[in-house]
């Protein structure tokens, strides 16, 4: 029992973190020997021995002090390290809980509209084959009102679910829920930011549904942006926010950017670079209408391709009316668009 006992005692010299103080021990037993073996007069093979029994004291302190702020600053990185790791988890955590939550919400909604769809095409092929004119206005009464039911449902779960943040108009949010559900069916990650209450656009620059159109124009084309890239990690930001007073939308996304031809005709006719994918180019024709009428601003922005993000759209209600385009390609679309409306800038 004696001899584990020693063993284990001397494993603490074996242990390197204990080096310095086994040398500082060490030194300190040197010396006391060296006092208690005094040989007369031999002041002199005292003085050495106490010489050589500091010098090993001063190894060993500051051997010992060494590893003791190495340790010191090891335990601080690992609890940074920790603190960094566990802050990850939780966020980690709550993204997962906030798919899970988006996920069943959609779940339910595709659930219900495969039921709805069934009594659609039901009532759509009764339609067709309807020549009673009492009949057929029976059954628009009835497809009108399923439709109704339909967004009554799907904004009162958005409101229960808080799946995005609310603008502060229950008919906007319904229609970016369904920009958000569109986006969702093909892989997009669709995010909201709404950081001021929308209804001061409505009372002031746009009528509701001249606001509902511009975001759900803008929003789809991101969509159909994004979808022609081919990319499995699709992203699609809108942005509803008060700058210095100034009201602003935007609509920013990762799929492909502009032609410069698009952008040479946007607002003076129809133009789509997505027409394979269902655009139509209608969307900015009825944006510019609705921009001219409250003068605000559109500005489109590129980004070098290693941003998040290629392109934010931004309608800027500044009573300016600009036209502005800022870009990190500035002089290569100086040089194909030639428009005096349209002012070009560096991003």
């Amino acid at each position: 029992m004696k001899i584990k006992r020693l063993k284990n005692g001397l494993a603490f010299f074996n242990n390197s973190d204990n080096f310095g103080i086994g040398l500082l021990i060490s030194g300190f037993i040197f010396l006391i020997i060296a006092l208690l073996a005094q040989d007369g007069d031999n002041y002199k093979s005292i003085f050495v021995y106490m010489f050589i029994g500091l010098i090993i004291c001063c190894i060993g302190a500051v051997i010992w002090i060494r590893t003791n702020i190495t340790r010191y600053y090891k335990n601080r990185l690992q609890q940074k390290a920790d603190e960094h790791f566990n802050s990850v988890i939780a966020e980690k955590n709550s993204n997962i809980e906030e798919l899970t939550k988006s996920n069943a919400f959609l779940s339910k909604i595709v659930h219900r509209d495969n039921h709805l769809m069934s009594s659609l095409q039901y009532s759509l092929e009764e339609l067709c084959n309807c020549n009673d004119k009492q009949k057929e206005s029976k059954i628009i009464t009835e497809l009108l009102t399923l439709a109704k039911e339909r967004n009554e449902l799907v904004q009162k779960e958005q409101a229960e679910n808080k799946v995005l943040a609310s603008t502060g108009n229950s008919v906007i949010d319904g229609a970016l829920l369904n920009m958000y559900i569109k986006a969702s069916a093909h892989e997009i990650n669709f995010d909201l930011i709404a950081n001021t209450d929308i209804n001061y656009l409505i009372n002031h620059f746009l009528s509701q549904t001249e606001l509902e159109t511009l975001l759900c124009d803008h929003i789809k084309d991101a969509v159909i942006a994004v979808e022609s890239t081919g990319k499995r990690n699709g992203n699609i930001l809108t942005s509803v926010s008060s700058v210095d007073g100034i009201y602003e939308i935007s609509v920013s996304d990762n799929g492909i950017e502009f032609e410069t031809d698009t952008l040479q005709k946007l607002g003076t006719e129809r133009v789509t670079t997505h027409k394979e994918s269902g655009g139509n180019g209608i969307g900015f024709m009825t944006t510019f209408d609705s921009l001219k009428n409250s003068k605000a601003s559109l500005i489109i922005t590129e980004y070098e391709p290693d941003k998040p993000f290629t392109k934010t759209v931004t309608f800027r209600f500044d009573g300016q009316g600009n036209f502005i385009i800022r870009s990190y390609r500035c002089e290569i679309l100086k040089e194909k668009i030639v428009r005096e409306d349209i002012l070009i800038t560096y991003n």
